[in-house]
């Protein structure tokens, strides 16, 4: 019974952020146009500003405790990771560039991580297509 809370959990937390995140595109749709180039990054901002203002006034671990992976998975997710890797490195007595560099440094890993797997799978999809 409790995995299938903790699935139901997900599923309904993702789909809310998800509801989130388009709203953010609609939103930079009528102020930007659908063709801008901007889109997806206004988009990844808001979502990111959601997920990092939610995680600083405590929100988003409530968010994280009901929803899993759900909540960890979308982009707002990284968000309050990397505002959480902050806080922590501050309050564990680091100054606050050190701070921010932890944070800088949890997001490189991740997006770097994720853009070698997508190149390497880009690749091979290249190659047996």
């Amino acid at each position: 019974m409790d995995s299938l809370k903790a699935l139901l959990g997900s599923f309904v937390v993702g789909g809310i952020l998800a509801m989130v995140g388009q709203a953010f595109m609609s939103l930079a749709v009528a102020v930007l146009g659908p063709d801008s180039f901007f889109l997806a990054a206004a988009t990844l901002v808001g979502v990111g500003l959601v997920g990092a203002i939610l995680f600083v006034f405590g929100i988003y671990q409530k968010i994280e405790q009901v929803g899993g992976f759900g909540a960890a998975l979308p982009f707002s997710g990284l968000a309050a990771a990397v505002a959480g890797c902050v806080v922590r490195a501050k309050e564990g007595g680091a100054p606050m560039a050190t701070s921010m560099l932890a944070g800088a440094k949890l997001a490189a890993w991740v997006l770097g991580a994720g853009s070698l797997i997508v190149v390497i799978i880009a690749v091979i999809a290249f190659f047996i297509g």
